[in-house]
């Protein structure tokens, strides 16, 4: 990171010569140090020095009244807080119009996702002000039209319409903000979360009294005369919203960004809005289009907020006193406790030692916790208190989210580095209601895993430090979807298996017993051994990665698709098997090449990060995919995830690229007829480790692929043993992301050991002895899942010192380790089918089964013998 001193010992705006230095006046005598989160080479260095030149001279014009207005207009767009309406009216609209009510918030986030992309990604390319005054105008009338709805089809399509407007609210206020304040007031942003919050507690105060008393008590005939609660609450809301757009557009003047015009080549008028700026805080400023093109001529030489309401009413429901007015007074009550979250998150990131990050994972940390310990609850008013400090955190970290978001992507990228951000939350904003139409949210596993994903995603802000630009962070995004979905699908594939071996036109087949449960595994198999046969070729060629990941792509669609026309056993495991598995190959393995060119300092917990998103993958997965195959059968559910899969990863494929020029990457490659770098193939500890990997995998992948069949001889339905999978995968993702970080810390041998002895001692115990009923089951899932996945992530931590500064070496590297791991995967399920199937020819066993007294007695003992060859 790049740091710039402001000396003040001349009154005169100076730019020094120097790139990292520059001069300003902020008070006599004084110098103030500015950190640049670019390196330099970064970003542009033209657009970096401009850049630099702007900050300097809005730093000396200082913080003013027209910064001021300014936090008020661009709050305002916070203050607004459409994206809560739906979770607000959900249970009146629900009563009058009949209808799931997830739907409605699914149609509202498909406009938040297309309004987030459009006006992030086009406030770069249009300017600032078209987006900053549209998308309220958008919000307000739209959402006032939504209040005379007939129908819920009228009342989604104009949901989803306000949404197109809201969704670019958030990102471009923040842009907008951020380009025109001084960078010792930048932490500014972070407070302005209190809009949102002071708009919550706004919209929950008229929510309260109208909804309590202006809506039916049942569905049983609600009319529309009986239920003008919601209607009533959106004109308001409408109408306030087209108040404030007024303020904003017809009293409030936006200046243009200086970094945006600079961007695009506007020197001249971005000097102007300098000199506007100043004036309007009656200052002056010194700045000249010449001292700009100076510096170009010396250069020239990075799931709850919807549903709260529901789940509150629900939860009190159950407690006895689920009243509409118990309900929207507790919604009020949260609303308030968020309000000096915002301030306290201003405060906290500029401590020492804590800042952004620490404030981030900290904030993050205890919304999870919290979140965790409402599940404990039993009355209205323990969940209240507990959801009083889950808001509370909640919007600390919300609002230190949101600020960091704007201030890692240079000013001219800043729109589109906003809209990749918030098309991310939009995209699970989708996912989340759609979750919840085959969830059944009166259980606490919703919560569990929100709680999980939201203490993940404070953790990954450590990297933050190591690795700050655009291209670090979409990498690594990226990388980790890829992960989930090529990952996601084999490692789920037991919920097929399940289907399959249960359906007759499958199961009556052939040799069906033995070739079904090969597909998931041969799949997985595939992929990690085809390492040693794509590896040579992305390094010597490596710019044909690209073009190897869009193969990769059109075949995994082409597989699972093909797959949902047939029903013969054979064609399923050339298709769903071995076709998939080589598009995943195809696009995987170029993909993780680039992880080390973008790491060095934290790669291992970048690599568990990465290898997180098969876990991620296996916990969505098992949840949706049982409800689908129930409803739709294997067939079309296969033909709906092919679909699903094409248009998640499409998008990433332009994100997914190197640090290094190609032509660099070439020069490090192997020399041809292999004359290459090959002293790690004389290293015995490196061999040694191939052999343990190999072993691993023989055992490891046995549980994951019969953990559903095992909880079925347990009388288990098939939500339940969904649910095992899911935990075992909620561990993976802590289990991949601890032994990541402590990769990059400690000896990885003593890692490696550690895990596979606890591996062992819990697949005997929990599995073998304890898994006779559903918490034993339940326990070895989350244990496995925390012990057995961590062994990947203990790879970066045994290649590192072989392969320092060499990313061809270390894909070479990690291509042998996926080809070992692979053989153990595939005569894994081949063995531990024999074993099952030894058990009904066999007379003798080292247990008597007559009863489930331990887990090895689950199915008349025939899991017996496979429990003690895993472990």
């Amino acid at each position: 990171m790049a740091s710039y001193e402001v000396d003040i010992t001349s009154k005169d705006f100076s730019p020094s010569r120097d790139l990292s230095v520059t001069n300003l006046s902020v008070g006599h005598g004084q110098k103030l140090t500015l950190d640049d989160l670019y390196e330099d080479g970064t970003v542009d260095q033209v657009y970096q020095a401009k850049a630099r030149i702007l900050n300097n001279s809005i730093q000396e014009i200082g913080m003013g009244k027209y910064q001021i207005y300014l936090f008020c207009c661009a709050g305002f767009g916070w203050f607004a807080v459409w994206p809560l309406i739906t979770g607000l009216i959900l249970t009146p609209v629900i009563n009058e119009f009949k209808f799931d009510g997830p739907f409605l918030s699914l149609a509202a986030n498909i406009g938040l996702f297309v309004g987030a992309v459009i006006w992030s990604f086009g406030c770069d390319i249009w300017g600032r002000r078209w987006s900053f005054n549209l998308t309220l105008l958008i919000a307000g009338v739209f959402g006032l039209a939504a209040g005379g709805s007939q129908n819920f089809v009228t009342l989604a399509s104009l949901i989803a319409t306000l949404g197109v407007g809201v969704g670019g609210n958030l990102p471009v206020d923040s842009a907008v903000f951020l380009d025109l304040v001084p960078g010792t007031h930048q932490y500014l942003l972070t407070v302005m979360s209190v809009w949102w919050c002071l708009g919550q507690l706004v919209v929950s105060l008229l929510a309260w009294p109208l909804i309590a008393n202006f809506s039916c008590a049942s569905s049983t005939n609600c009319t529309r005369s009986e239920n003008m609660g919601w209607r009533y609450l959106l004109f308001i809301l409408g109408a306030l919203t087209l108040l404030l757009w007024g303020i904003r557009f017809f009293v409030f003047k936006l200046f243009e960004s200086p970094r945006f015009l600079v961007g695009i080549g506007k020197d001249a008028e971005a000097v102007e809005v300098i000199r506007m700026l100043a004036e309007y805080n009656s200052k002056t400023s010194n700045l000249t289009v010449d001292q700009l093109k100076a510096w170009f001529f010396n250069v020239s030489l990075d799931l709850s907020m919807g549903f709260l309401p529901f789940l509150l009413e629900s939860r009190g429901n159950a407690y006895g006193d689920g009243s509409l007015y118990i309900t929207y007074r507790n919604t009020f009550i949260l609303s308030v406790i968020g309000v000096p979250g915002a301030f306290l998150a201003g405060w906290a990131v500029e401590l020492p030692y804590i800042g952004r990050k620490g404030t981030l994972a900290i904030s993050s940390g205890l919304t999870g916790a919290f979140l965790f310990a409402t599940t404990t609850a039993r009355s209205s008013n323990a969940l209240l208190g507990w959801n009083c400090g889950y808001t509370f955190f909640s919007n600390i970290m919300y609002g230190v989210l949101y600020a960091i978001s704007p201030e890692v992507f240079p000013a001219k990228d800043r729109g589109t580095g906003n809209g990749l951000v918030f098309s991310a939350t939009r995209v699970f904003s989708i996912l989340a209601p759609i979750i919840a139409l085959y969830a059944n949210l009166e259980t606490a596993t919703p919560v569990y895993i929100s709680g999980a994903l939201i203490i993940l995603a404070g953790q990954l802000s450590r990297l933050w430090a190591d690795h700050r630009g655009f291209g670090a962070w979409s990498f690594l995004t990226a990388a980790f979807f890829v992960e989930a979905i090529v990952w996601g699908f084999p490692t789920s594939f037991g919920v097929f298996l399940d289907a399959y071996l249960n359906d007759t036109k499958y199961a009556s087949q052939p040799k069906a017993s033995s070739l079904l449960p090969l597909i998931g595994p041969v799949s997985t198999g595939i992929i990690y051994c085809s390492g040693p046969f794509i590896t040579p070729v992305i390094t010597r060629y490596p710019y044909h990665k690209r073009t190897s990941m869009y193969v990769g792509t059109i075949l995994c669609w082409t597989s699972l698709f093909a797959a949902s026309y047939t029903t013969q056993v054979i064609k399923l495991v050339a298709l769903q098997g071995a076709l998939y598995a080589i598009g995943g190959s195809l696009l995987y393995i170029p993909c993780i090449s680039y992880l080390s060119e973008w790491f060095h300092h934290k790669r291992g917990f970048a690599n568990g990060v990465v290898f997180a998103g098969t876990a991620v993958g296996g916990i969505l997965l098992p949840l949706i995919l049982p409800p689908s195959i129930s409803s739709y059968g294997p067939p079309k559910t296969l033909r709906i995830l092919s679909i699903a899969i094409a248009l998640l990863i499409v998008p990433l494929l332009p994100l997914i690229k190197g640090r290094l020029p190609e032509s660099r990457i070439r020069a490090m490659g192997p020399t041809p007829r292999g004359r290459g770098n090959a002293e790690w193939t004389k290293s015995i500890s490196f061999w040694i480790l191939v052999l343990a990997n190999t072993f691993q995998g023989f055992g490891y992948f046995v549980p994951i692929v019969w953990l559903p069949t095992f909880a079925s001889d347990l009388n288990l339905n098939s939500s339940t043993s969904s649910i095992a999978l899911a935990l075992l995968n909620c561990g993976s993702v802590i289990g991949r992301l601890a032994t990541g970080y402590l990769s990059d810390k400690i000896n990885p041998w003593f890692l490696g050991l550690s895990i596979l002895a606890s591996t062992s001692a819990a697949t005997f115990i929990l599995w073998g002895v304890l898994s006779y009923d559903l918490a034993g089951l339940l326990s070895f899932s989350l244990a496995y899942g925390i012990l057995a996945s961590g062994w990947t992530s203990t790879w970066n931590g045994f290649t590192k010192p072989l392969s320092p500064n060499d990313p061809n070496l270390s894909t070479t590297l990690f291509g042998v380790l996926l080809f070992s791991r692979g053989i153990g995967n595939i005569f894994s399920t081949p063995i531990s089918s024999a074993l099952t199937s030894l058990h009904s020819n066999s007379t003798t066993s080292s247990f008597t089964h007559t009863s489930n007294h331990l887990g090895f007695d689950v199915g008349g003992g025939k899991f017996e013998k496979m429990i003690v060859d895993t472990t």
